[in-house]
């Protein structure tokens, strides 16, 4: 048995080995990354389901002798027959000439609307075009009672005819809006609110004064506490 003067070590390296952690996470991005879509741009808001109000006109030529500011019998019946004709709900423009027989008369036509029961607040004066009066022959004027009806149409709800179980985009679902849309329209007492804002009656300038004196002045009333008895 011979004998080692100079015995060495022998050490052997064993292979590095990738880390589970790091392995996991690239194969994880590579699978989120082969899912992603390509960017779109969100819905527009007017393609969700909204109210479409609709307008209708009737118009009715109010023809006026020489000199005069109230119709004559024929006339009125005329009209008294269009106005019976009319929903409740409808609001009307007079459409007059721009002179002082014309506002008379078109004060007359206003006074005979009312007295059909429609509102001082549906009832709107305008300065009537050339164009938007007729030349009626034998007439020496002409005012015009615009009606107009507004009509609420609903959208087609339910809608649910795009997937709703997988929307990669994130956009609005088919049926997004439709009870929003169904109850305004089931609540609006006048569908021409929907169309525009109404027109607000002349103010009290001397009842806006008064009550910027009194609060100017100290002397705002305090309410009473409804907790309390009197």
């Amino acid at each position: 048995m011979c004998a080692l003067n100079n015995p060495r070590r022998i050490f052997f390296e064993e292979p590095k080995r990738f880390p589970r952690t790091v392995a996991f996470t690239l194969t994880l991005l590579l699978t989120l990354g082969a899912c992603r879509t390509a960017d779109t741009p969100p819905a527009a808001t007017t393609s969700l389901k909204q109210l479409q109000v609709v307008t209708s006109e009737m118009r009715h030529h109010v023809a006026f002798d020489s000199g005069a500011t109230l119709p004559e019998s024929m006339v009125r019946r005329h009209l008294d027959e269009f106005l019976s004709g009319r929903r409740s709900d409808e609001r009307f423009a007079l459409l007059v000439p721009d002179d002082i027989t014309g506002q008379r008369r078109g004060a007359s036509v206003a006074a005979i609307l009312r007295a059909h029961g429609v509102p001082k607040n549906r009832i709107a004066v305008y300065h009537a075009d050339r164009q938007d009066t007729p030349d009626m022959p034998g007439r020496d004027g002409v005012v015009t009672v615009v009606a107009r009806r507004y009509v609420v149409n609903a959208p087609a709800c339910p809608d649910w005819s795009m997937p709703t179980g997988r929307n990669p985009d994130n956009r609005p679902t088919s049926n997004f809006g439709c009870a929003t849309a169904l109850n305004l329209g089931a609540m609006i007492a006048d569908p021409a609110d929907l169309a525009g804002g109404r027109v607000l009656p002349p103010d009290d300038g001397a009842g806006a004064v008064r009550s910027v004196q009194v609060w100017r002045a100290g002397q705002v009333p305090v309410a009473a506490d409804p907790t309390k008895d009197e």
